[in-house]
């Protein structure tokens, strides 16, 4: 640690300062290249040089521990990856207001504020714009493999998708964020399946009755009293039963 420094946390805020006066720059960058891609919606190389800015600001903000930033930045993220869905209409419109809303906390921060309501509030609009018709499901499996092929199996469907790749990390989300349904791998990392469901439905959080799939090459009985929408074997035809399934769901909410 350098001797100018007494703590750590002391050195944290040194950085954070100085994150925070680079900031306005740093949008104002992020602001010529939304303007790029409102006069010129398939540019390719500004949307990338966007992205690479966002998921940049995501990771100092973990960094700085400055955690509302890293959650705007994470959900500016998800419409990337749907980029090709609003590039011909609000792509940019969105973009602008994401880095408002990024000024907004560099502002709150600046006069000490780690809490923003005013932001909060902006990204729940924004958060509910991305769902619109959509479905919010949740993906976990401890398998890259595994989450590609659902992510394939799903992508006819107008589906918002979350991954996680560990039961804790699968029972943070589904405890603290909106989820119309969950698919579940039988064999995750840190914490099963079937705890992560008797936890779910055990919390009288809004999740707790959204149908869940659970995803399984075991023959293991499962823990009585948790409800299990459909258990899917993992094997040659769970693409097809995955995609009947998911249709039931979709058929319900449609009628």
């Amino acid at each position: 640690m350098n001797e100018e420094y007494g703590s750590s946390s002391e050195f944290i805020q040194h950085l954070r300062e100085e994150f925070l006066q680079e900031l306005p720059e740093r949008l104002l960058v992020m602001e010529q290249l939304a303007l790029q891609l409102e006069k010129q919606p398939d540019d390719q190389q500004s949307f990338t040089e966007l992205y690479r800015q966002v998921h940049s600001l995501k990771g100092i903000g973990a960094t700085l521990y400055i955690s509302l930033m890293t959650a705007a930045c994470h959900q500016w993220e998800t419409l990337f990856q749907e980029g090709e869905r609003y590039r011909d209409n609000a792509f940019a419109d969105l973009a602008f207001r994401y880095i408002d809303v990024l000024a907004q906390i560099g502002q709150a921060v600046q006069e000490g504020l780690f809490e923003c309501p005013g932001c909060q509030s902006q990204l729940e609009q924004l958060r509910q714009f991305h769902l619109q018709e959509r479905y919010a499901v949740l993906i976990a499996d401890s398998s890259r493999m595994m989450r590609s092929l659902y992510r394939m199996t799903l992508e006819p469907f107008p589906l918002q998708i979350t991954t996680a790749d560990n039961g804790l990390e699968a029972l943070e989300k589904l405890l603290h964020n909106p989820f119309h349904m969950a698919i579940l791998g039988g064999e995750l990392k840190e914490l099963c399946a079937q705890s992560i469901i008797a936890a779910l439905r055990l919390n009288p959080g809004r999740n707790r009755r959204i149908p869940i799939f659970l995803v399984t090459s075991s023959e293991k009985p499962f823990f009585e009293k948790i409800t299990i929408d459909q258990v899917l074997r993992r094997d040659k035809d769970l693409q097809e039963n995955l995609t009947k399934a998911i249709e039931s769901i979709l058929h319900q909410r449609d009628g």
